[in-house]
């Protein structure tokens, strides 16, 4: 995988040289297989390859502190939708989301779960964050922990 030199110089990769897929099974692609497409101007699939991707570029480039993969389930008018998303914290401990558009700075860890879900006029139901790491300082990502991500309830 390149190594990108800006978090600009990552989305023009990701967007100008590649698209939405619908992949219609359940699985990652590998980092290096994403790049391989991109590279030859192909689909890179959904929401989950785009998401490890950025993931494990912004890691890999040493453009953020830590990254999460963010998957998760919302609901709307009674259909329940699964999304994938990135969350990165930066070097000046900011968050930012990133959901095929520019990343989006966030004030808390877990709002991406809320304005991610709003995007699509949904409500959150539950969320988890795999947070992205290197093995053994290759680029093969490897899940470092996940956080649980619970949207908040009012309590009455």
């Amino acid at each position: 995988m390149p190594i990108h030199n800006s978090i600009k110089e990552l989305y023009e990769v990701v967007s100008n040289n590649s698209m939405y897929k619908d992949t219609k099974y359940l699985f990652l692609s590998h980092p290096e297989h994403i790049q391989h497409n991109i590279e030859k101007n192909n689909f890179i699939g959904d929401c989950d390859n785009h998401s490890l991707y950025w993931c494990s570029s912004l890691v890999n480039s040493k453009l953020a502190k830590k990254s999460w993969l963010c998957i998760y389930h919302m609901k709307r008018d009674n259909i329940i939708m699964g999304h994938s998303v990135c969350v990165y914290q930066d070097f000046s401990d900011r968050y930012f989301y990133f959901d095929y558009r520019y990343p989006k700075k966030i004030k808390n860890i877990e709002d991406w779960i809320y304005k991610s879900s709003k995007t699509f006029g949904a409500e959150p139901i539950c969320g988890l964050m795999f947070q992205i790491g290197l093995f053994n300082n290759s680029k093969f990502p490897k899940l470092k922990g996940i956080l649980k991500v619970l949207p908040k309830r009012n309590e009455e």
